[in-house]
């Protein structure tokens, strides 16, 4: 009877391959995990389980100006004009405002 190999296997001194078809004796020992009847339909594969790819870039966020130099105008808060020595200040500066 003719059998498919359900993975890469020795059995009996010999390697088996997966995907392959084969006439197995009748006296053989076949495992379940190993060999399938020809005439049955052989199990959907399982995906590896892999990471999956990481998403594209969009080409807008690769086209994208960098940010202007801070200035002192830009560093200077809009609701009570305290000037800030950087971006990180005037944020936390502004957290007062709320």
């Amino acid at each position: 009877m003719k059998y498919i190999t359900l993975r890469d296997c020795y059995v009996n001194d010999r390697l088996w391959r997966k995907g392959e078809v084969y006439e197995l004796p009748d006296e053989m020992n076949k495992s379940e995990k190993n060999f399938k009847p020809l005439d049955e339909p052989a199990p959907a594969p399982v995906p590896d389980k892999t990471e999956p790819a990481p998403a594209p870039v969009p080409a807008s966020a690769l086209e994208s100006e960098p940010e202007p130099e801070p200035t002192p105008e830009t560093l200077k808060c809009p609701s009570c004009g305290k000037e800030c020595k950087s971006v990180f200040g005037l944020r936390a500066h502004m957290k007062i405002h709320k």
